[in-house]
């Protein structure tokens, strides 16, 4: 380091870049465990011991399908039962959405087990669930901005070409038929 470069520097730097850092017994435990790893033999051993605990693990539900796995759902097929839905996917050639689906949409023979069977009279017929058969919904909010209104100029289907006529906001012909303004009042139709 030539002279320039160390003047540069605060008192305080110089005196940090000077102090040794002192060794600490979590650094040794690194460095020990560095060593120990270099050990081809510790590494193998260590990996055979992880897959002997992740293949003998009771939590594991990896590759269990159909009764062995504690969430799946039984199915009832034309074929059988099978213990889940990808189990009775695979044996009929097809994809465990197609399954769910024959189930919700009634299909005679499909169903999960301990529930009811369709035996196919009650087949729901295509496009059962549009928005032609779905529940009516609920009225919706009473909305002012679309009720007919009177203005000293003329009815108006909407408050907004009101005061589109009358070149003033919509909220200013809102506030004078609230008002009681003369002139200015709701339309019932």
């Amino acid at each position: 380091m030539n002279l320039e470069n160390f003047l540069q520097y605060s008192p305080r730097q110089v005196a940090n870049s000077m102090r040794q850092r002192q060794s600490t017994s979590k650094d040794k435990a690194k460095a020990t465990l560095k060593r120990r790893w270099e050990d081809p033999t510790v590494r193998e051993a260590h990996s055979a011991r992880l897959r002997a605990y992740w293949m003998g693990r009771d939590g594991s539900m990896k590759g269990r399908t159909g009764f062995e796995n504690r969430t799946s759902r039984a199915v009832v097929t034309p074929l059988g039962v099978f213990g889940s839905g990808l189990e009775a996917a695979r044996a009929l050639g097809v994809t465990s959405v197609a399954i769910r689906y024959r189930i919700l949409r009634g299909w005679a023979g499909y169903g999960y087990f301990g529930e009811e069977i369709n035996d196919g009279s009650k087949h729901r017929e295509p496009g059962w669930n549009s928005k032609a058969n779905a529940k009516p919904k609920p009225p919706k909010h009473f909305d002012r901005r679309f009720t007919p209104v009177k203005t000293p100029l003329g009815e108006y289907d909407k408050i907004g070409i009101a005061a589109r006529e009358l070149n003033v906001l919509a909220s200013t012909v809102r506030e004078r038929i609230q008002r009681g303004v003369p002139g200015y009042a709701y339309l019932v139709r």
